[in-house]
């Protein structure tokens, strides 16, 4: 194996733009300007992945 190993790390992230505490995100309308549908806001994720290859 002559001691050959490549590493390789990797950052990802999703929802960066999103605040704590944020509140749901209307997407339609009723005619007299109340929310009929809402769509909650997914949380930050954070993700680390390591590989190894020999």
């Amino acid at each position: 194996m002559n001691d050959k190993v490549d590493w390789s790390i990797q950052l990802n992230a999703r929802n960066l733009y999103r605040k704590n505490g944020s509140q749901d995100i209307p997407i339609e309308f009723n005619p007299d300007g109340t929310t009929t549908f809402v769509r909650i806001p997914v949380e930050q994720q954070w993700f680390l992945t390591n590989t190894f290859s020999f």
